[in-house]
């Protein structure tokens, strides 16, 4: 039975492989999707729960940050391709500093209760990998993108 990724909230890079391949019968390889990626060119999602960082605020004051949800991938120290022990799966996965744009609990150093703010974060995700997360929607448009580049008709060479 064939998995209905568009239902899905988040795909994974293994899943996005497989769905790039249902809509476009184009079989990207994890290697070829991790030189591929650049948050510059496909949407990617980090679940920033748990992890931690600081923001500055009018470059006087430093407050810490605690991710709340899934947030954009802006910029990331370093991605890499590591196996999933569950399905034994390569995942396009983050480790280490990111850039990220989505929600964020902002503890005040005065003290008092968080608050829920937007905005970009850096944030830590830690020594241990995370996973990239994709929207369905998103992995179609690529799907539509690389459908179409599949059939430009053949220039001839000119002499």
């Amino acid at each position: 039975m064939k998995a209905n990724f568009s239902l899905e909230p988040w795909l994974d890079s293994a899943q996005v492989i497989e769905y790039i391949y249902e809509l476009t019968g184009v079989e990207l390889t994890d290697q070829l999707l991790l030189r591929m990626f650049s948050p510059e060119h496909h949407v990617a999602y980090i679940d920033c729960r748990f992890a931690s960082g600081l923001a500055y605020q009018q470059q006087m004051f430093v407050r810490r940050i605690k991710g709340a949800g899934y947030c954009e991938l802006l910029q990331a120290d370093e991605m890499n391709l590591c196996v999933n022990g569950a399905s034994g799966k390569p995942l396009l996965s983050l480790v280490g500093k990111a850039i990220v744009l989505g929600s964020a609990w902002g503890y005040s150093s005065a003290g008092g209760p968080p608050t829920l703010e937007e905005g970009i974060w850096q944030i830590d995700l830690g020594r241990l990998y995370r996973p990239l997360h994709f929207k369905p929607s998103d992995v179609e448009f690529l799907a539509a993108r690389i459908s179409k580049s599949q059939r430009r008709p053949m220039r001839r060479p000119v002499h």
